[in-house]
Parts: C-alpha cells; sequence; structure tokens
C-alpha cells in the first residue's frame, strides 16, 4: 500500500460494528464503508470488548438484545473507558423505551429494525459531529478555565508587588524601621505555625497581614514618624488612625476579613487598652495577637530616632511582665519557648541578614559560606566558599539583558564559571525572561560551572515551575551570616545600575 494510501485510510473515523447476528454486522460494516468509514465487525459484547481494549473507536454501533452480554450493558462498559466514544444503538420497534433510557446516559442515538443503510450513515455521521463539537467546546472551556487562572495569578503577582513597593515607601520615610515589616511577618508566622501547626492557611493569613500590618503610616507624616523625642497627643492620635487607614488602603484588595481583622486589631490589647477598638480579651482576632506580640518584640530591639535598640532578653522580659495584661498570654508564652528553643533568634537573624544583604547595594563583591550546619549537605543550601554574585533589581529590559550578558561572558572569560544570580529584587519576570535565565544557566553549564539562582521571590518561582524549569535550575537562599562587607566597601563605585556583577 502507498504512504498516501496508508493516511487516507488511518484518517477515516472508525466504527466499531457489534451484532450477534453476523450477517446483520456485515451488512452494516460495508454499507459504512462504502460510505467512507474505517469499520470493524463484532459478533458479541465479549469480542467488541476485545477490539476496544486494543483500539480506539470514534463510533460504537450495537444491537441492544444479544446474548450474555446485552448492547446496553457494553455501551455503558464502552463510556466509562472512552467518554469520546459516540454510541449509536439499534433496536426493535417494541423495545424503543430502553434505548430512550440509554440516551439519558449519554448514547448518542437509536435505529429501530429493520434499518436503511443511507440513513445509518447519515445518524453516524451526525453523532460523530455531535461528538466533534462536544469535544471543541470542552477544549475551550478548558482553555478559557486556564486563560482566567493565568490572568488571575498575574493579577496577584501585579497586585504583590504593588503592595511591597507601598512597603518600600513607607520605610523609606522612616530609616529606623527598615524591614520592619519583613521581620514581624517572619516571626508572626513561625507563631502561628507553633500556635496552630495544624492549620498552615491560617499562618499563611497571617504572614501576609504581618508583611502589611503597618502599611497605614503611609499616611502619617514623616516628621512624626522620625521625631527624635516623645510625641505630643496630637501626634499620636495621627500615629493610632495608621490600622484603619491601613484598612481603607487593603480592603480593596484582600477579601479575606481575617487579614483585614489582623490589620486593624494588631494594637488591640489584653485588657481591653488597646485601639482603635478597645477590644477586650479573646474579641480580638487571634492573628491580630500573634502580630502584636511579634510587632512589639521588634519594636523593642530596632533602634528607634529616640532611643537606641535594646536588648532581646530585656525585651522578652517586658513581654512576660505584660502577657495578660498588654499582650495574649499564650502568644507570649509561644514566642518565650521560641527563644528559648533558639528558634527566635533564627528568624531574626535572618531577617537580619536579608536586611543587609538589600541595604549593601554593591557592584561586585564575594559571598562567604555560612559555617557548616545540619543543613549544609541538602542541595537548596549547599553554597560555594567564594563566587562573584549578580543582582537584578529591576525588570529584564533589554538593557539589563545586554549588561548581564556581558558581565556573565566577563566572568567565565576570567575562569569564574560559578556564579549567583540574586533575585530578590527583581521586578515581574515574563516568560521571556525566564528564558534568558535558562541561556545564563546554560551558557556557565558550557563553561564547566553552575549559576545559582538566590533568593527568588514567589511570582519568580511560579515563573520557573511553569516554563518547566524547577528541576532544572540550582536554587538557593542566602546564608544566614554571610556577607563579606570587607569586600563590598572595597567593591567598584555604587552607582544607580539595573543589573550589576
Amino acid at each position: 500500500m502507498e504512504a498516501s494510501d496508508r493516511s487516507e485510510v488511518t484518517t477515516k473515523p472508525s466504527v466499531l460494528v457489534v451484532d450477534d447476528e453476523a450477517s446483520v454486522a456485515t451488512v452494516l460494516a460495508r454499507g459504512l464503508s462504502y460510505a467512507g468509514y474505517d469499520t470493524t465487525v463484532a459478533c458479541s459484547g465479549e469480542e467488541a470488548l476485545k477490539h476496544l481494549n486494543s483500539r480506539r473507536f470514534d463510533a460504537l454501533l450495537t444491537d441492544i438484545h444479544m446474548p450474555r452480554m446485552r448492547g446496553d450493558e457494553l455501551q455503558r462498559i464502552a463510556r466509562e473507558r472512552d467518554p469520546d466514544l459516540a454510541v449509536l444503538l439499534i433496536t426493535a420497534a417494541q423495545d424503543i423505551s430502553g434505548a430512550v433510557e440509554c440516551l439519558k446516559e449519554g448514547v448518542s442515538d437509536y435505529m429501530t429494525k429493520p434499518f436503511d443503510l443511507n440513513d445509518v450513515s447519515v445518524r453516524v455521521s451526525k453523532a460523530l459531529e455531535r461528538r466533534r463539537l462536544e469535544r471543541e467546546n470542552r477544549n475551550y472551556q478548558v482553555g478559557m478555565e486556564r486563560r482566567v487562572a493565568e490572568l488571575t495569578e498575574r493579577h496577584m503577582l501585579v497586585l504583590q508587588s504593588s503592595l511591597a513597593a507601598l512597603i518600600q515607601a513607607l520605610e523609606a520615610k522612616d530609616p529606623y524601621t527598615r524591614n520592619h515589616s519583613q521581620r514581624v511577618s517572619t516571626i508572626s508566622t513561625a507563631l502561628a505555625l507553633r500556635l496552630c501547626p495544624d492549620d498552615p492557611g491560617f499562618a499563611a493569613k497571617v504572614k501576609v497581614a504581618a508583611l502589611f500590618h503597618d502599611i497605614g503610616k503611609i499616611g502619617v507624616p514623616e516628621a512624626i514618624l522620625n521625631k527624635p523625642g516623645k510625641l505630643d497627643e496630637a501626634e499620636m492620635a495621627q500615629v493610632r488612625r495608621h490600622p484603619e487607614l491601613g484598612l481603607v488602603i487593603l480592603r480593596p484588595l484582600f477579601e479575606d476579613p481575617q487579614i483585614l481583622a489582623i490589620v486593624r486589631n494588631h494594637h488591640e490589647q489584653w485588657d481591653g487598652g488597646g485601639y482603635p477598638d478597645g477590644l477586650l480579651g479573646e474579641e480580638t482576632e487571634p492573628g491580630a495577637c500573634i502580630v502584636a506580640v511579634a510587632d512589639s518584640y521588634d519594636a523593642m530591639t530596632s533602634a528607634r530616632a529616640y532611643r537606641p535598640g535594646m536588648p532581646p532578653a530585656r525585651a522578652l522580659q517586658i513581654l512576660r511582665e505584660g502577657a495578660g495584661k498588654q499582650w495574649d498570654p499564650d502568644v507570649v508564652t509561644g514566642l518565650l519557648e521560641m527563644a528559648e528553643a533558639g528558634e527566635l533568634g533564627k528568624e531574626t537573624q535572618q531577617a537580619a541578614a536579608q536586611e543587609t544583604l538589600s541595604a549593601d547595594r554593591i557592584t561586585l563583591t564575594q559571598q562567604e559560606a555560612a559555617p557548616p550546619s545540619d543543613e549544609e549537605n541538602k542541595p537548596w543550601t549547599r553554597i560555594s566558599r567564594v563566587r562573584p554574585v549578580l543582582f537584578i533589581d529591576s525588570e529584564l529590559n533589554e538593557e539589563v539583558q545586554e549588561t548581564l550578558r556581558m558581565r556573565v561572558a566577563a566572568l567565565i572569560g576570567q575562569g569564574d564559571s560559578r556564579f549567583i544570580l540574586d533575585l530578590r529584587q527583581a521586578g515581574f519576570l515574563y516568560a521571556a525572561d525566564i528564558q534568558f535565565i535558562y541561556l545564563l544557566h546554560l551558557r556557565a553549564e558550557e563553561a564547566g560551572g553552575q549559576m545559582a539562582v538566590r533568593d527568588a521571590p514567589d511570582h519568580a518561582l511560579i515563573a520557573f515551575r511553569k516554563a518547566g524549569l524547577a528541576q532544572v535550575l540550582h536554587f538557593e537562599q542566602s546564608p544566614l551570616p554571610g556577607i563579606n562587607r570587607a569586600a563590598a566597601t572595597r567593591s567598584e563605585e555604587r552607582k544607580p545600575h539595573k543589573a550589576a556583577a
């Protein structure tokens, strides 16, 4: 058979014809073959199932009344295996009610004996056309759902970026609270997981709310936020408005009432002396009680315009004394347990390390590894002793890409084929940006080295996963203590840049 003939045969719609009378099945198959169908004959339900197991058919044409396995039973089994199979039944006039019941189950059509071959061909054609339209409609619906999900995800990423910009704007007004929101979020999340280990959803909400708990301070004048002395009553009144202002800012962006309640109530006190609502004890949202403790601890241990930060031990003592008065006693106990287990130091040290990294806006530095730990053998924490770091703090436009391409080429030319691409402050990454980063990875591999992607934000990780690169690229997190600050001070001129190595 010629290749063109084989192609023509494989494109014909395939029909399985089943009837316990071989002569009837043969006549039906012959008539459908003349009409352009690829037909196969079976003389029992059992034989038909063997054919269905060995290949896929577009349509099944079966008699209802057959010994051992009836046609209505056969069609149920066949459609369970292939829901897209078009099924047509052949029945006697007196058994139409049984065929109608099968139509309710999803059978395409039925015909009564005696039948006309031309009519059979037309009905099979209509059944296959209906099957095609249903499949196209289903694929369209799936495609639309996927597109809506992608748009929703992208909208959320843009939303997160916008809120992050608001936080940066807030912290730029008050240099003494740099990364305060991130540290409070880190501690609050750990507390929520400790207090409610079986409810990760609650911890996720606390994490988000804690990150934005002070967003309302964007409406407080800088002069008040940075005042070196004690605030007067009028100034304190303006500061106390920030939980309500935060609610106004976040309400159009978050539908979850628990997140909004945490932001509004994070300055409530256990004895009812807080603001803005004067809630008493358990009237306060539990997540707000957690954020209140984490916020107070970080505020006490951080320097302010009017005082230095106090030692952690003293802050913990104040919290212990205020448990049951200003703060939820269970939450304070949780924080004390974290401190006793060494977890609180780890959380704050990690946040401090991230603060140092983002503050060092250097053009060329050397990254030192963290000291050995229990985690050192895990691939996502293994970091070389010394590697160059390339920072990206904007969107990957053509100018930035060209700069990165040249920097990577220069590094490899110097024998530095193992380097780090830091994405902590990267802008939104589109599909083309992900492919560009993948090309940098390939360039490093070709040179016998490795590019590590460090501190990728959530939106970047989602983009890498969607591109199928989550298992291909090497991801790392910053080591807790390790920045070589001497190297930073000896680096090239610190000047605004889009991407630097």
